[in-house]
Order: structure tokens, then sequence, then C-alpha cells
């Protein structure tokens, strides 16, 4: 028995600093990858299993800082808003140019689509229409960019469905002016007028710098989210503009 304590302790520095130990610790003193058995290789050589992705995941969607306005500055804002949006998502050949707004001190810079600014008017209007209906209101005007792709591929199949990559939501709420409410048959005072203009001018100067704010945040997430734009086209991508009804 003392023979056999004697040659088990005699034996126990040998297995402690086996092949795969020795491995093991140099891995761990200067990064070396451990040697790993044949049985260990063949596992970590399957890929790890990666959960399905629908295409809704792959739609990014950005929220644009809610702008206070009145019914007179909904064409200025919202030109100036869609157009940039389309011009930093637009990868083809344009001709861009600069517009100036009517009511701010603002340059921003369209595609030189006249489609597209026809498109923008029309769906401008539309909203225009529906907030004179709905006064005092906060609203959304959302912009999306889809793919088109075919929903059962086969030889007898047409059906195609839009797979969203991008959606913009603008948030408006559109007030009615102060003076609005007042009767016409109530006396006012004289410098009533110059008042309310100053008053217009100084709040349009603050609008002014929140959509510029607006401006910047929207080069900001266009520059950053590039991963999941398909691939380019020939032409301007695929959109709707949807407006409240």
């Amino acid at each position: 028995l003392a023979l056999r304590a004697e040659e088990r302790r005699r034996q126990e520095p040998a297995s402690c600093f086996s092949r795969s130990r020795i491995s093991g610790l140099l891995s761990r003193l200067w990064g070396f990858p451990a040697r790993r058995t044949r049985g260990e290789r063949i596992e970590s050589a399957r890929p790890p299993a990666r959960p399905r992705r629908s295409a809704a995941m792959n739609c990014e969607t950005c929220h644009l800082n809610e702008l206070e306005l009145e019914p007179l500055e909904i064409k200025d804002v919202l030109r100036c808003i869609l157009h940039t949006i389309f011009f930093h998502r637009t990868l083809t050949l344009v001709r861009p140019k600069d517009v100036d707004c009517d009511l701010f001190e603002i340059t921003y810079v369209q595609c030189g689509l006249a489609e597209l600014e026809k498109e923008v008017d029309e769906k401008i209007n539309q909203f225009i229409a529906w907030a004179e209906k709905h006064p005092n209101r906060k609203s959304q005007v959302c912009l999306s960019f889809f793919d088109e792709k075919n929903k059962h591929p086969g030889w007898f199949s047409s059906k195609t469905e839009r797979v969203y990559w991008e959606q913009w939501f603008i948030n408006l709420h559109v007030t009615s002016p102060k003076g609005q409410g007042k009767s016409r048959g109530s006396k006012a005072p004289a410098n009533t007028k110059g008042q309310a203009l100053e008053e217009t001018s100084s709040r349009r100067d603050a609008l002014s710098l929140l959509i510029q704010e607006v401006l910047f945040q929207i080069i900001n997430y266009a520059n950053e989210k590039k991963d999941h734009i398909p691939p380019i086209s020939d032409r301007i991508f695929n959109h709707e503009i949807l407006v409240p009804r």
C-alpha cells in the first residue's frame, strides 16, 4: 500500500501539467488559444443558431421634435422638413437647389424633382385642410420609405408586399392665432396691432430656431443610420406620405 501511494504521488505532477492543462495556462497568461480535443473542435465548429428576423424588425423610425405653429406657417414648415428628408435619402443623381422659406430665415435644399415637389405640396394641402377642420390639435405626418417584394414568389403569383425600412414622424401642434377669437366689435387700443406684429415676429424667431434643431436632427440621424438602406437604385426610393384625415 505504501509503495502504491508513493507511485500515485509521483504521478500527480504529470497529470496536473498535462498538455491540455498547459495549453489552458498559456491561454490565460499570454492570450494563446487553448488546444481542444477532437470532440471539442467538432462541437465549436458549428455556428450558433441565429434568431429569425422578420422584415419589419429592420425598419428604423425617427420621431422628430414637436413644433408648435399656426395654420399660416404649416406650408413653410412641412416643405422645409419633408424636402430635407428626401434630399438626404435620395441617392440618385439630382440637381439640388436652394430654397428660402417665406416666413423664416431658413434656407433648405430640394432635390430639384418636379414630380416630388408636386407630391409634397399635394400632401401639405391635404394636411392644411384637415387642420382647418380640427383646430388646436396635435398631429403627425409620417414619411415612410419601403421596398416592394413578391409575397409568394412563383409562376402564378403577382402579389407584392411593402417592406418598410424607414419611417419619419413629423410631430406638429397647430394652434389658432391669439387674436382670432376676439369679436370684431370690441374696441382695442391703438397700439394693439403693433404689439401683435411684434409678438408674431418674436414667436417666429423662436420657432425658426426650433425648426433648425429639427433639421439638424434629420441630418444627424440620416448620417448615423445607413446600414438598413437597401441597395442603391436608379430612381428615388419608394415612399408614401401619410397625413391625418
